[in-house]
């Protein structure tokens, strides 16, 4: 996960506002995922929104505990 977060982009204070094509959420090719699509995958993101007209889904942590550990993670991993 550490190798996509320095090879993709995103910053981590709008990495739970991340609005997305609700297809973009079943990729399964792991040498060639988005860092979102895997963060939703493993649990880290979930689903808080969804635009009928535009099939977009909004994401967000699922609670606190899981946005610190993971942003704690990635603090001890990048430092």
């Amino acid at each position: 996960m550490i190798h996509l977060v320095s090879n993709q982009y995103y910053s981590l204070e709008t990495l739970d506002q991340v609005e997305l094509n609700l297809n973009n959420l079943d990729s399964f090719d792991i040498e060639d995922i988005e860092l979102v699509t895997l963060l939703f995958q493993t649990g880290y993101l979930t689903i808080s929104d969804y635009n009928q007209t535009t099939h977009k889904v909004k994401l967000n942590f699922p609670n606190y505990e899981v946005e610190y550990s993971f942003t704690n993670f990635l603090v001890k991993a990048l430092s």
